[in-house]
């Protein structure tokens, strides 16, 4: 059954179209009802750059190529060299696995002090020529 409002001076238009939208992970509910909570266009795809970099190659079934191996980079030497090879397989991976996004730029720093890397990935969705920026701090677990 669908929804049918009357627009009137009153009502204000500046909603933004739903280009993209995606539910959150933890499938939480919206308080009172029992509809999923979501996100959409830029958060759906800020969310979806984050699991493709977090998602090591084999890790999803059927979809071997899908993700990024930059964990396996986090116990390299912070130098230039490793900052390159993780900048590379971080464009990679987001123009295999997501056609919502054009790269703009990413930046990864060394951040000695914090054993991690810092990921700053400068993006624009394809319906949109806003840059929007998605940080990411990388960190060793074990």
């Amino acid at each position: 059954m669908a929804l049918i409002t009357k627009r009137d001076k009153f009502t204000p238009t500046t909603k933004q179209p739903v280009y993209y939208s995606d539910f959150l992970a933890t499938m939480e509910v919206y308080a009172g009802s029992k509809e999923l909570n979501k996100i959409t266009n830029v958060d759906s795809v800020k969310n979806s750059l984050r699991n493709i970099i977090l998602t090591n190659k084999g890790e999803r079934f059927f979809n071997y190529n899908f993700g990024c191996d930059i964990r396996s980079m986090l116990f390299e030497m912070a130098d230039p060299g490793t900052e390159s090879v993780m900048k590379t397989m971080i464009i990679d991976a987001i123009e295999n696995s997501e056609p919502r996004a054009r790269i703009i730029d990413v930046i990864v720093s060394a951040q000695d002090e914090l054993n991690a890397f810092v990921v700053t990935i400068t993006f624009a969705t394809i319906n949109s020529a806003e840059p929007q920026t998605l940080d990411l701090i990388l960190t060793r677990v074990r």
